[in-house]
C-alpha cells in the first residue's frame, strides 16, 4: 500500500528516497494518474520511464511525461520510445545507444530513418544476419562493412549472394 500518496510533501517522509522504479510502477500501474509525484524515481529506470510514458500517451491520447534523459541509456526503450512514443520518428538522444546494437541499429535505420544510418553501420557489420538485413532492406544492395562477417556464415552468405543476384537482375530488367 502506498502511504506516500496520502502525504502533501511524500518526498519528505521517511523511506521515500528508498523506493524502486519497479515498486512505484506495481503500487500505481493501474492508477497511471497517481503516479506523477514519484516522476523522479521512475526516471532511475529506463524500463520504467519507458512504461510510464507510454502508459500516459495510452490513456491521455499524447501526453507524455518528459523521461527522455533516462530511456535514452538503453537501446531497446530507445527504439520503443522511437517507434511507439514518437510514431515512427528519430529520438536523437537515444541514438547512442542504440548505435551500440546490431539488431536495434538495423530496425531502426530501416522502420524510423528509412534508409541508411552511418551512426548504426558499425554495431550492424558485427552480425551477419544484420548486415544481410540491412543490405537487402535498407540499401537495397551492397553492404561492404559487413561482408566480412557475412563471409562467416554459409547461410547468411548464400543469402546475401542471392540477394544480391536479384537486386542486380531488378536493375537489369527496369
Amino acid at each position: 500500500m502506498d502511504l506516500y500518496q496520502h502525504h502533501n510533501e511524500p518526498k519528505d517522509l521517511y523511506g521515500y528516497d528508498r523506493l524502486t522504479p519497479k515498486t512505484v510502477w506495481e503500487w500505481h500501474k493501474n492508477q497511471i494518474e497517481t503516479m506523477t509525484p514519484y516522476e523522479s524515481i521512475l526516471k532511475q529506470s529506463p524500463e520504467y520511464s519507458y512504461k510510464y510514458a507510454s502508459a500516459m500517451k495510452s490513456r491521455y491520447g499524447g501526453f507524455v511525461a518528459p523521461m527522455e534523459h533516462a530511456v535514452g541509456k538503453s537501446a531497446k526503450y530507445s527504439y520503443n520510445w522511437a517507434m511507439n512514443i514518437l510514431d515512427k520518428k528519430p529520438f536523437p538522444e537515444g541514438e547512442e545507444a542504440i548505435a551500440r546494437n546490431p539488431n536495434l541499429s538495423m530496425q531502426y535505420a530501416w522502420y524510423i530513418i528509412k534508409g541508411k544510418w552511418e551512426k548504426g553501420e558499425d554495431a550492424i557489420a558485427t552480425d551477419a544476419w544484420q548486415s544481410v538485413r540491412y543490405a537487402q532492406f535498407v540499401l537495397g544492395g551492397r553492404f561492404p562493412k559487413g561482408e566480412e562477417i557475412i563471409k562467416t556464415d554459409s547461410m547468411a552468405h548464400k543469402s546475401y549472394i542471392d540477394m544480391l543476384k536479384t537486386t542486380e537482375a531488378d536493375k537489369a530488367y527496369r
